[in-house]
């Protein structure tokens, strides 16, 4: 169904309102709007969402201590991040404490672990990570390190497509 160009300002005003309403109950990817003298017409939205993805996390000094767990993958976020707990359960060593500047513009000082050893998709990396929040966060340097990346469309951590090319030459 085509619309006239004279109906585009109200048909974009009434999507607004439908994403609005419901972008906190439901994220629907499929919002049913009626136009006046038409029948209702579907407009599939692709709404972003977060991407998460399970890894597997170990002690490398203590390799009988591994599990898998969710974490957000977070590109915006320079280190891997991870709850006490999981540093607890890791048994992991406080090497240092980071000055880290926050989304808000904050800087505080949070315990950087490590190592840990980070695998997913046959991918493996060393590094280490800032104990704090609940959620563990998938950062820059270990994506980096594994060479994976997030794929805008499919909104998963993907292999990157182009063919692995050594950083260091000898």
């Amino acid at each position: 169904m085509r619309l006239k160009q004279a109906m585009w300002p109200r048909f974009a005003k009434r999507v607004i309102c439908w994403i609005e309403e419901d972008w906190s109950c439901e994220k629907r990817k499929t919002f049913a709007l009626t136009i006046p003298k038409r029948n209702s017409i579907f407009v599939k939205i692709k709404i972003m969402g977060l991407v998460h993805t399970v890894v597997k996390l170990s002690n490398p000094r203590q390799p009988e201590k591994s599990t898998d767990i969710k974490c957000l993958v977070d590109s915006g976020s320079t280190h891997m991040c991870i709850p006490e707990s999981m540093a607890i359960f890791l048994g992991l060593e406080v090497a240092e404490m980071k000055d880290v500047e926050l989304a808000d513009g904050s800087f505080r000082q949070y315990p950087y672990v490590g190592p840990i050893k980070v695998e997913w998709g046959g991918r493996t990396s060393f590094t280490g990570a800032l104990v704090m929040g609940k959620e563990p966060l998938l950062g820059a340097i270990p994506m980096e390190d594994m060479d994976v990346l997030v794929h805008p469309k499919l909104q998963k951590l993907v292999i990157n497509p182009t063919p692995y090319r050594p950083y260091a030459q000898f």
